[in-house]
């Protein structure tokens, strides 16, 4: 849990857009649609569906390349970014827009090929979790920036109460991306089941560690390697120990915060 003080002043507003990346997302419809919100005299707000035709037709080739497994996939994509640049515009019509800072990613990524990104990716399925961040606020944040860390979405709400300059008392496994104390231990945890044993695993700067739950199967995997599935293990062995270690803990820990990481009070955070 992150327990914020509250009785430290005003802070901006924090909002959480989560983007639905699933390919299953698809309009079946032969338009894409948006609603238009009018505000009447009375103060009700009502919605008015308009619908706009703005569906595309693009080589099979170049969508291939980048990942897309059909049109209807492509167009489901720009239909979401649509909404997003929909709800933008209605946002910033309205006063709290200069006061708000809006965090937007997704749930998961798509499984599939994507041969503009690293092959590892590809290799161990690791599309399904690599998804967006962004954080927007241009009344608070004046000029963009990228930064290429390692991060998770358990680092999502440590990150909101620090770029808040929020108090906040982090008992999560998530920490502050914005904090460069951590830069030199990024990782991100990840677990999937392709049998009875969930697999783990652990994406770093340069490796990709996978295990089985229990302990077994071991394996360590350079990130940026034009053949990803080899085996490094024995080329990096204290890499090899430092993440399986990691790996493991973070795994018990999760479960273990499951049932042990009641929220506190706001007394107990200033102690």
């Amino acid at each position: 849990t992150i327990q914020v003080d509250k009785t430290r002043g005003a802070y901006p507003i924090c909002t959480c857009l989560r983007r639905p990346t699933s390919r299953y997302a698809t309009s079946k419809t032969n338009h894409f649609s948006h609603l238009s919100i009018h505000q009447e005299i009375t103060g009700r707000t009502t919605f008015q569906r308009t619908i706009v035709d703005e569906k595309v037709t693009i080589a099979e080739e170049r969508l291939k390349k980048y990942g897309f497994s059909s049109v209807e996939e492509f167009n489901s994509f720009r239909f979401m970014d649509h909404s997003l640049g929909f709800f933008m515009g209605i946002a910033r019509q309205e006063e709290y827009f200069r006061n708000t800072l809006f965090f937007i990613f997704g749930d998961n990524g798509v499984r599939g090929r994507a041969p503009h990104m690293v092959k590892v990716e590809e290799a161990f399925q690791l599309l399904h979790y690599h998804v967006p961040l962004l954080i927007y606020g241009p009344g608070l944040i004046p000029t963009g920036k990228v930064f290429n860390s390692i991060a998770s979405q358990v680092d999502l709400m440590p990150t909101i109460a620090g770029i808040a300059a929020m108090p906040a008392l982090n008992t999560t496994l998530g920490r502050n991306l914005l904090d460069t104390a951590h830069d030199s231990r990024r990782y991100a945890f990840i677990e999937s089941r392709r049998g009875p044993i969930p697999i783990i695993g652990l994406v770093s700067e340069s490796f990709y560690l996978e295990m089985n739950a229990d302990g077994t199967g071991i394996e360590l995997h350079e990130y940026y390697s034009d053949t990803p599935k080899t085996d490094v293990g024995n080329q990096y062995p204290d890499k090899k120990r430092e993440m399986s270690q990691l790996c493991r803990g973070l795994f018990e820990t999760s479960k273990y915060l499951m049932y042990n990481n009641a929220p506190l009070s706001h007394s107990q955070c200033k102690h």
